[in-house]
């Protein structure tokens, strides 16, 4: 017996054969980029891939593009303070420190994923650089967003 409409058995093959075409456009391409360019200072920032899950202080794009944390008083203790809320975080693992840079792990609190969050001092503009990205999946919901803005937010406080 021959149906008229496809099932689900038959559309496998096929509709997996244009997966690639519909990610093709997700793809990190050069020009897609967001690329880092801050007069001649040293970035150590990650750039964002083309994909809508990373969130960057230096980005141009406004997909990604978020203000960096602004240092109000001395840098050190701008810096320090923003160690200390790392390290006291349960959500965040520092997996790299060196002078004005910060590498943190941070696990998402509902599902356990894994994100990588950077952070880079810059005294000369009085600010902190930031990079949060998702490791896996197109799509954050917003998560790395508020994860900063949360940052953001705690170190206000202080």
């Amino acid at each position: 017996m021959t149906t008229l409409y496809p099932t689900p058995r038959t559309l496998r093959w096929p509709a997996l054969a244009f997966l690639p075409l519909l990610l093709g456009g997700c793809a990190a391409s050069p020009s897609q980029q967001d690329t880092a360019t801050i007069s001649s200072e040293v970035v150590r920032l990650s750039p964002c891939p083309a994909l809508p899950n990373c969130v960057l202080s230096d980005a141009s794009n406004p997909v990604h593009a978020i203000s960096p944390l602004s240092i109000n008083g001395e840098p050190s203790e701008a810096w320090a303070s923003l160690l200390g809320h790392l390290e006291s975080d349960p959500q965040y693992t520092i997996t790299e420190q060196s002078e004005g840079y910060i590498r943190a792990e941070a696990r998402t609190r509902m599902v356990g994923f894994i994100d990588d969050v950077e952070f880079e001092l810059r005294t000369e503009r009085d600010e902190i650089a930031v990079r949060s990205a998702s490791r896996v999946g197109l799509f954050d919901l917003g998560v790395n967003r508020i994860r900063i803005e949360g940052v953001r937010r705690a170190l206000a406080t202080d």
